[in-house]
C-alpha cells in the first residue's frame, strides 16, 4: 500500500508538490486535521479540499480505532504486587555499592525465557555531586523477573563531572534494541551536561560489538557513541515545548511496514513533563522530528510523562506505553495505539505501592516503569512489569503482575 502525501510538512503552503511514497514514516496532516489523532473526517473543515478529503477518508478508514468495538481495547487491571523488591537495599547497596538506588531504564524478555534488565544506577559516591550525576548501569538478568536477579557486565559509567565540560557527564535511561538489519544490539541513552546539575540532555547510540543476539551485554565502546537527538537541531529544530533539560528519554519500535518510530521526552522546569515523537527509516537513524504529532498531549493534558516504555501485545493488536505519571500519584500511565503513531488517551492503574513495600504513597515514591514483559504462563493477558519505588529514601526494584482485560476475555482459557 502507499500513500499520495506531501513531501514534507511544510508543503502545506502548496497542495500542488506531491509525491508516492511506498514508506511512509507518519502521515503527513494538513491544517484542517492536524494534531487530533481520534477526529474523523465529519470534523474536518469543509475548506480542506477534496483530493486531502479523498485521501484523509482512506486515511481514518484504515488506522481509524473500530466503532463499536470498545471491548477490545486495552484496559489494565492489578493482578499482583510483591510485597518486597526484587533488587533491593540489601543487593544493590549492600552487595554493589549503588547507594541511591535504580531509576529508568528497560525491562525485557528474550527469546530463551529470560528477564533482563538495564536500569540507571544512582551510585552517589562522591563528593560535591547530587544523587543523579554520578551513573553506572549493568546488564542485570533473572530466570523469571523475580527470583535471583544477578549482576552483570558494566554497560557504562558516567564521568560526574561537574564543571560543564563532558556531554556525558551523567548517563541516563539505557534502552538495548536489537537491529536485524545489523545483527547487533543497538544501546540508547541520555547524556548530560552538568554543571553541576543536569542540563543539555541529548540521545546517543552504540553498537554492540559482539554480533548477534549473544551481543546484549556488549561490549558498548564508549568512544564508538553517535548522537542522533539534541537541542542544537540534531533531528530537526527544537520545538517550543522542549525544555532546559534537553532531551531525557527515548525508546523506539518499529512499525509493520518497517519504520521506526520513537518516544522522546523534554522538560522546561515547570511542573509539566512531555513526549513527542520522532521517525526513522532504519533504527540508526537519521531521527527526525515529527512537530505535527508533538507534544502529546491527546494523551494527557496537562502532561506529566516520563519515560515512555513500548511493547507490542502478544497479539500483535496493539502498540502499549507504560510511563511515569507524574502528575498521578500511586499509579502508572498507559497508552494504546493501534498503528504506533497515533495514541491514545491515558489510562491509570495503581501498583498498590502503599502496601506493597515498594514505594511510599505520592509522587516521589513511584518511578519510572521500565516495561512490559509477556507472562502467558501466568494468566490469560498478563504481562509483568518492573518500576522503581522509592521507599525510605532507596529507590528499590518492584514487580508487579498486570493484565489486559481484553485479551484475558478473548484468551481461549478464559
Amino acid at each position: 500500500n502507499f500513500l499520495l502525501l506531501p513531501a514534507r510538512p511544510s508543503d502545506f503552503a502548496n497542495q500542488s508538490d506531491w509525491h508516492f511514497s511506498w514508506k511512509t514514516p507518519v502521515p503527513r496532516n494538513p491544517p484542517c486535521h492536524r494534531k487530533n489523532a481520534s477526529s474523523k473526517i465529519s470534523t474536518m473543515s469543509v475548506f480542506c479540499g477534496p483530493l486531502w478529503v479523498a485521501i484523509l477518508v482512506l486515511w481514518d478508514n484504515a488506522h481509524a480505532e473500530p466503532i463499536g468495538s470498545q471491548n477490545k481495547y486495552p484496559v489494565f487491571e492489578l493482578v499482583d504486587a510483591l510485597s518486597y523488591p526484587v533488587i533491593g537495599i540489601s543487593v544493590g547497596k549492600t552487595q554493589h555499592g549503588i547507594n541511591h538506588g535504580f531509576e529508568g531504564g528497560l525491562y525485557f524478555k528474550t527469546e530463551d525465557g529470560m528477564h533482563h534488565l538495564f536500569p540507571s544506577e544512582c551510585m552517589e559516591d562522591m563528593k560535591q555531586r547530587a544523587w543523579d550525576i554520578h551513573m553506572e548501569s549493568h546488564h542485570w538478568y533473572s530466570p523469571d523477573g523475580i527470583n535471583n536477579w544477578t549482576q552483570g557486565e558494566l554497560i557504562y559509567n558516567s564521568s560526574a563531572k561537574i564543571d560543564g565540560s563532558d556531554r556525558r557527564a551523567a548517563i541516563w535511561a539505557p534502552v538495548p534494541i536489537f537491529n536485524p538489519d545489523e545483527d547487533r544490539w543497538n544501546l540508547f541513552y541520555v547524556g548530560y551536561t552538568c554543571s553541576p546539575g543536569q542540563s543539555d540532555g541529548a540521545i546517543f547510540r552504540i553498537v554492540s560489538s559482539t554480533p548477534g543476539k549473544q551481543g546484549l551485554s556488549g561490549p558498548y565502546p564508549p568512544e564508538n557513541a553517535t548522537m542522533i537527538l539534541n537541542r542544537e537541531g540534531l533531528g530537526g529544530p527544537t520545538e517550543a515545548w522542549e525544555g532546559y533539560q534537553g532531551t531525557d528519554s527515548f525508546h523506539a519500535w518499529q512499525l509493520d511496514n518497517g519504520t521506526w518510530m520513537g518516544f522522546y521526552g523534554s522538560h522546561d522546569h515547570t511542573e509539566e513533563w512531555r513526549v513527542g515523537l520522532v521517525t526513522a527509516a532504519t533504527l540508526g537513524g537519521p531521527w527526525e522530528r515529527t512537530p505535527w504529532l508533538n507534544p502529546a498531549t491527546y494523551i494527557e493534558n496537562p502532561e506529566g510523562i516520563e519515560n515512555p516504555i513500548v511493547t507490542r501485545l502478544t497479539d500483535k493488536s496493539y502498540y502499549v506505553a507504560v510511563y511515569d505519571a507524574l502528575l498521578h500519584g500511586t499509579t502508572v500511565g498507559i497508552t494504546f495505539s493501534a498503528d504506533g503513531v497515533h495514541w491514545s488517551k491515558a489510562q491509570y492503574v495503581d501498583v498498590n505501592s502503599s502496601k506493597s513495600g515498594c514505594g511510599t504513597t505520592g509522587m516521589s515514591g513511584i518511578r519510572t516503569p521500565q516495561g512490559l514483559v509477556p507472562e502467558p504462563e501466568r494468566c490469560a493477558g498478563c504481562y509483568s512489569m518492573l518500576y522503581t519505588g522509592n521507599q525510605d529514601g532507596y529507590e528499590n526494584e518492584c514487580w508487579v503482575l498486570l493484565r489486559n482485560t481484553a485479551e484475558a476475555r478473548a484468551s481461549p482459557s478464559v
